[in-house]
């Protein structure tokens, strides 16, 4: 994974959503949602019109076992989203989503 892209897309995800400092729910969401492979289909998770997420999209086969992991763990630190994930699945995740994930955790909970 790049971690400039990460930088720049979640940059470019607060700056399109105005997120300020104090809403650590939607920024925790986006430094998950900022992984280029989220990223590039974020229209499927996340409404930007409704500023709401779209867990029908956790349904489509696109995404992997592990971004599925990410995108639920997105969507617990953002609304408390109901899901049979917990936080022991975070390690199954190769080093860098793991580490976005505990720092997504730090910015949630700070």
């Amino acid at each position: 994974m790049d971690l400039k892209a990460h930088e720049a897309e979640f940059i470019s995800l607060m700056i399109k959503e105005n997120i300020g400092e104090l809403d650590v729910e939607r920024t925790a969401l986006f430094y998950i949602l900022a992984i280029t492979e989220l990223y590039e289909h974020i229209q499927r998770i996340y409404n930007f019109e409704e500023q709401s997420i779209k867990s029908d999209g956790l349904k489509e086969d696109y995404f992997s076992d592990s971004l599925r992991i990410m995108i639920k763990l997105a969507f617990k630190l953002y609304k408390a989203y109901e899901s049979q994930t917990s936080f022991a699945n975070l390690s199954k995740l190769e080093s860098t989503n793991f580490d976005i994930s505990m720092n997504a955790i730090k910015i949630r909970f700070k």
